[in-house]
């Protein structure tokens, strides 16, 4: 995923993937999300790859 950010900022984040920065630093580092925020987080990373 990281790959297909072209910038870190905290809208960027949110307007690509739906998910906070502190999600996305979650993510980073390995640690627990919740399942209703993975789920939009596939939603969203699927629309961009398909797009």
């Amino acid at each position: 995923m990281a790959q297909h950010l072209q910038c870190r900022k905290p809208g960027h984040v949110i307007a690509k993937l739906g998910i906070s920065l502190n999600t996305w630093g979650k993510l980073l580092s390995g640690g627990p999300i919740r399942a209703s925020v993975a789920d939009r987080l596939v939603d969203r990373f699927s629309q961009h790859i398909n797009a």
